[in-house]
């Protein structure tokens, strides 16, 4: 059929009837029919999107209906509260769940515990928001209202800073604080030097840090917490902030001066773990072995000490510490030797303290006899720890560690772990392997023994050296690597 015989059957169909007169040319008839279906096809489309949005409108109906006869709209409000709490764990998921539906709002509001959670640090950045932020504390205090709340204050930019009356509202909830972190925020440590003696009744932890804190007047507010237990302080000046030492069960101090942080430790009687170090450098200070008394700690168990070699006599000839399972000290290499008459007092303390089962040193100029004794005074050390302590061993130290057949007695009869990094070349490789091999059975060979050995299987071996190049001869890597496959957990580099 040519475009003549379509145009006429088209006029034949009524197309076109009463639109086009018969002497058109072939073209616009064609133009014709095109805008004739493109109209045909734009009202179809529209009908389509009409359909689609009642068949919206149903599936959204549908919905609704459902949400009615859902068997959580059955649950009793006490029973959906314990949902939203056992789902909730942030501040930002009790705000979700409050915008479900208005019923969901309503019973969130109502229960204090799903707004426990503390404020999301990432709010205090809102400086230029400060109106509502603090719309926003007042609500989560009132919200929380009586439960016990936590307040974290430790935004990392310097540039954020709590204004004054923010800081005021946080302190109206101070009496159920359980847990307190402030960290470079002047404004805050401000209103606690204001609060009443007895507002921190529920205070169980606090921590502080940040040298901004210089400018601020001494808060005393900590000294009556009765149920202050965990402390932590890094900041410039540690006597501006008094604690209840002798109650405290953990602590962290940052503290330059030797004098200032030994007479706090002193005081901390009820002590189970410390940690000690200086916030800034080490200061010059005095020392003298004219000890008094010892002091008893008897319940500290673990202690960290960053301080100079120079006051390790000074520290431990006031201490005993009966109860104490580890003790780790990073000390200053360039800042002291370990001389004979430290080590005679290290000894003492050792044995006011007998149960030291891991020890850990770094950085000293220990010498094979201080580590002898050290280790001859150890009678229930397991893990002992070595770094950078260059001239610790020698072959000497390695043959009385030694066990041998005669002995009735052997040195650290319960060690299990030793870990040697980084030290000097004045031991050789046979006798290192002589001492680890008396000291070491697989566990075919334990369980064919008579009787149980007089010293503990060495569990694990770890050992450095720095000076020798290269550091191991191929014949005692290969060595290493026969008794690794046998079992022993042996690591040489």
């Amino acid at each position: 059929m040519d475009l003549d015989q379509a145009a006429t059957a088209a006029f034949a169909s009524g197309h076109l009837s009463g639109i086009l007169p018969s002497s058109l040319s072939v073209a616009r008839v064609v133009k014709a029919l095109i805008a004739a279906s493109e109209e045909k096809i734009a009202q179809i489309d529209s009908q389509i999107r009409d359909l689609q949005h009642m068949r919206a409108r149903e599936y959204g109906l549908i919905t609704s209906l459902k949400l009615v006869i859902s068997p959580i709209r059955k649950l009793p409000d006490e029973l959906l509260a314990t949902i939203f709490d056992d789902a909730v764990c942030t501040l930002q998921s009790a705000v979700r769940l409050s915008h479900v539906c208005k019923h969901w709002r309503l019973l969130a509001h109502r229960t204090p515990a799903l707004w426990t959670p503390p404020l999301p640090p990432r709010l205090l950045k809102r400086t230029s928001q400060s109106v509502q932020y603090i719309q926003i504390t007042k609500a989560y205090l009132e919200r929380s209202m009586p439960h016990p709340i936590s307040l974290c204050l430790n935004c990392t930019s310097r540039d954020v800073k709590i204004p004054s009356a923010l800081a005021d509202v946080l302190l109206v909830g101070a009496s159920r604080w359980v847990y307190l972190e402030v960290q470079d925020h002047p404004s805050v440590l401000q209103a606690l030097a204001k609060l009443r003696p007895d507002a921190l009744k529920m205070l169980r932890t606090v921590a502080l840090r940040g040298d901004s804190v210089t400018e601020t007047a001494a808060v005393t507010v900590f000294l009556c917490a009765p149920l202050l237990r965990e402390v932590t302080l890094q900041v410039a000046n540690t006597t501006k902030f008094p604690m209840p030492w002798a109650q405290l069960t953990e602590l962290d101090l940052w503290e330059d001066s030797f004098p200032i942080w030994l007479n706090i430790l002193l005081q901390c009687t009820n002590l189970v773990h410390a940690k000690i170090y200086p916030s800034r450098g080490t200061e010059e200070d005095e020392t003298t072995d004219n000890f008094t008394i010892p002091v008893t700690l008897p319940f500290l168990e673990t202690l960290h000490l960053f301080f100079p070699t120079r006051n390790v006599g000074s520290c431990f000839g006031r201490l005993a510490l009966p109860k104490l399972r580890k003790l780790q000290m990073s000390l200053d290499v360039d800042d002291g030797e370990w001389s004979a008459a430290t080590s005679a007092v290290f000894s003492q303390f050792q044995d006011r303290s007998p149960n030291i089962e891991h020890f850990a040193i770094t950085l000293c100029d220990l010498s094979p006899d201080a580590l002898h004794s050290i280790l001859l005074h150890s009678p229930n050390l397991a893990d002992l720890c070595l770094e950078c302590c260059r001239y610790c061993v020698d072959d000497h130290l390695l043959e009385q560690m030694q066990r041998h057949e005669e002995d009735q007695a052997h040195l650290v009869p319960r060690l299990e772990r030793l870990l040697v990094w980084d030290v000097d070349d004045s031991w050789t490789e046979e006798r290192l392997l002589a001492m680890i091999k008396s000291r070491w059975w697989t566990t075919e060979e334990l369980q064919a023994l008579p009787a149980p050995p007089p010293v503990a299987p060495l569990q694990r071996v770890g050992i450095s050296r720095i000076h020798s190049d290269p550091p191991f001869s191929e014949s005692f890597l290969q060595e290493i690597s026969r008794l690794r496959a046998r079992g022993l957990d042996v690591k040489i580099i």
